[in-house]
C-alpha cells in the first residue's frame, strides 16, 4: 500500500529513497533471514513516510556491527539519508522489524 507519496519527487531524492529501501531489504535477507516484506507509505504533515517491514531475526541498529568489524551498510545508509535530508529509523514491533524513512516535502 503506497499512499500519500507526491506524484512528483525530485529524481535525486527518489533515487536515494530507492537505494535506502534496497539496502534495508538486502540486509534483512542477508543478516536476518527475512522471507516476508511489507512496504507501506503514508502521508504525514509536511511530507510522507515509507516503512519496510520484515519478518527476519530481531534487529537493533544501535548494537549492529559497524566499520570497526568491516560492516559499512548502516553507516552508508545514514550518510546517504543525511545528504538527502531524510531521516531513517529502525525498530522492532512485535514480530516485525521496521525500517522507516521520513521525508519532508
Amino acid at each position: 500500500m503506497l499512499r500519500g507519496i507526491p506524484q512528483r519527487i525530485p529524481a535525486q531524492l527518489l533515487t536515494t529513497i530507492l537505494h535506502l529501501v534496497e539496502e534495508a531489504h538486502t540486509n534483512a535477507v542477508k543478516h536476518g533471514g527475512a522471507r516476508n516484506f511489507i512496504l507501506v507509505a503514508d502521508p504525514v504533515p509536511g511530507g510522507f513516510t515509507i516503512r519496510l517491514l520484515n519478518d527476519g531475526e530481531p534487529f537493533d541498529a544501535t548494537s549492529a556491527p559497524g566499520p570497526e568489524s568491516g560492516h559499512y551498510g548502516l553507516v552508508g545508509m545514514r550518510e546517504r539519508a543525511k545528504r538527502a535530508g531524510v531521516r531513517i529509523f529502525w525498530e522492532t514491533r512485535k514480530r516485525w522489524n521496521v525500517f522507516r524513512i521520513e521525508v519532508k516535502t
